[in-house]
């Protein structure tokens, strides 16, 4: 039993690193591409199975409160912009997730890989922002694992009987509530693991217009 849960596991370990080399030569090659989200530390402003939209950016560009893209021990994660801080001579990043308490280490502006410019959620684009209600929202989420799990499974009720969420969404937000002692994933976190679920998909989308853009 244990040997197939292993083997489970390194077959997926296996997949996100092959999704995020293909993710990184798109990004590397044309200045952008998308992925889609699978954690739930930047609730309420991105949810789990949105679709990032990420371009390349130079370090003077990044200002706080901005998302970025960053990688840290293997793992992309997509935070918001706290600070920049001067060690040694060399600046970092400091990010945080709107869900978490504390702010994530300082990260070296080498991790970053760009700065999220749309948040593609069903048939809307959204602007990346920050608004005193989805800054309150964030907040009682953070100091309430019970309100997050409730507002997840209103998301599942509310997206099924309105049609406006993919079953992709669905299910990976089901799978987020199974009991912590069944599955090795929790709530807090909030990885970046997936460019988009199929390789066809995965080989990504350049350039995106500007009509139906809104600000969260």
């Amino acid at each position: 039993m244990q040997s197939t849960i292993g083997n489970r596991k390194s077959k997926i370990e296996n997949r996100e690193w092959a999704i995020q080399g293909m993710f990184l030569e798109v990004l590397r090659s044309f200045g952008s591409a998308r992925l889609r989200v699978t954690g739930t530390s930047m609730l309420p402003s991105i949810w789990p199975g949105d679709i990032l939209e990420v371009r390349r950016v130079s370090l003077p560009e990044i200002v706080p409160g901005q998302l970025v893209l960053v990688e840290r021990l293997g793992r992309f994660r997509a935070h918001r912009v706290e600070r920049k801080v001067e060690r040694e001579g060399r600046t970092l990043l400091v990010t945080r997730g709107d869900r978490l308490l504390w702010p994530d280490p300082p990260v070296p502006t080498d991790n970053v890989l760009g700065r999220v410019t749309l948040i593609h959620r069903g048939s809307s684009r959204i602007v990346p922002g920050l608004t005193p209600w989805s800054r309150l929202a964030a907040w009682v989420l953070s100091h309430s694992e019970v309100c997050t799990r409730t507002l997840l499974r209103l998301s599942i009720v509310l997206g099924w009987r309105l049609d406006i969420m993919g079953r992709f969404r669905r299910a990976y937000i089901a799978n987020l509530l199974i009991p912590r002692n069944l599955k090795a994933q929790t709530l807090d976190g909030a990885k970046v693991p997936t460019v988009l679920g199929h390789q066809r998909e995965a080989l990504l989308y350049r350039g995106c217009g500007n009509e139906g853009i809104k600000n969260v």
